[in-house]
């Protein structure tokens, strides 16, 4: 087998290909999203048996796939797994994690669409969990909502009109991913953009109640510059006046709302929908698991760190299954 790059590059393809063996599999790889890859088609003629290679952009596996099909083709998805310095792919790398799935379906079936979008398949995969129901709580953070989630007046969400807001997401008592959430609005924190500098840096919610779990729905409404920026935290204290600290790293624990490619999947998918712009957007859910479930959580604080991305909270659910009352 042979990469196609040199053997058939535009200096050799006219020459070298006609001195080789035909029984060497050739793989066309081309990492850049396209409507179609013609090159397969062209390399097809030469009588050797083909492949298509594709990474993980999106378009990319998808495109592949389906000229792979249309040239009479094989397909195979390549993998650059801890090549960039991310030997975790569910903690660093999960984004080429999600692109398997997306590089099987373009495989086995290139016509379909995803019924389930790929980063839920692929997580469920990676590490499946059994759906349980258990017994908890819908946090109302209506209180303490300072965003709405419709901007009808350039003053909610992101200050970007109606156009360019959370229209689209569920409200009231909706489930999302596997949680149920009470979502009324957004708790969104400070950053350094001018619309939200006078927003609080902080939220206290009062919860005087035993869990196992704590599960946020949240987000930034905008991007970090760098993954891993530590954009706030959650700090949880008990009735004794304990504290544990939940860091909030970009990428890690949480990205922006327009933000669809998922670099960990230590937070679990929610939602996806569109703008009425069209642009793809997402949330996200982060689940803290209480390391002391027997004593009593009297409130959690969010807080930003005041960074370009903010942070803003649109849902928080308990789980109290297991826990003594």
């Amino acid at each position: 087998m042979i990469w196609h790059d040199v053997a058939f590059s535009d200096a050799l393809i006219g020459t070298l290909p006609a001195r080789l063996p035909k029984d060497i599999q050739v793989a066309y790889w081309n990492y850049l999203p396209a409507a179609s890859y013609p090159a397969l088609t062209t390399f097809k003629t030469q009588g050797f048996p083909l492949l298509g290679a594709a990474w993980a952009d999106p378009g990319n596996p998808e495109a592949m796939g389906q000229s792979a099909a249309a040239a009479g083709a094989g397909y195979i998805q390549t993998r650059w797994t801890g090549y960039f310095g991310n030997p975790s792919v569910w903690d660093g790398a999960a984004a080429q994690g999600v692109a398997y799935v997306r590089g099987a379906e373009a495989a086995w079936n290139p016509a379909a669409p995803l019924a389930v979008p790929a980063e839920v398949t692929y997580r469920d995969g990676y590490q499946p969990a059994p759906y349980t129901a258990q017994a908890g709580a819908l946090i109302d953070l209506s209180p303490f909502v300072t965003r709405a989630l419709k901007d009808t007046d350039g003053k909610g969400w992101i200050g970007k009109g109606a156009g360019t807001d959370l229209s689209a997401l569920p409200t009231g008592d909706v489930r999302l991913g596997d949680t149920r959430f009470l979502v009324s609005g957004a708790v969104m924190l400070r950053g350094t953009r001018a619309n939200v500098q006078n927003l609080p840096d902080r939220v206290t919610v009062p919860l005087n109640r035993r869990v196992r779990a704590l599960s946020f729905l949240h987000t930034t409404p905008w991007p970090t510059p760098a993954d891993r920026d530590q954009v706030g935290s959650y700090v949880i204290t008990y009735d004794d006046g304990s504290t544990v600290v939940q860091p909030l790293q970009y990428s890690r624990h949480l990205r922006a709302w327009s933000d669809t490619t998922a670099n960990s999947m230590i937070p679990a998918p929610a939602w996806r929908g569109r703008t009425a712009d069209g642009l793809d957007v997402n949330l996200s859910t982060l689940t803290w698991v209480n390391p002391s479930p027997t004593k009593t959580l009297r409130s959690v604080t969010f807080i930003s760190n005041g960074t370009a991305a903010a942070l803003a909270v649109l849902g928080l659910t308990t789980l109290e299954g297991g826990v003594a009352p």
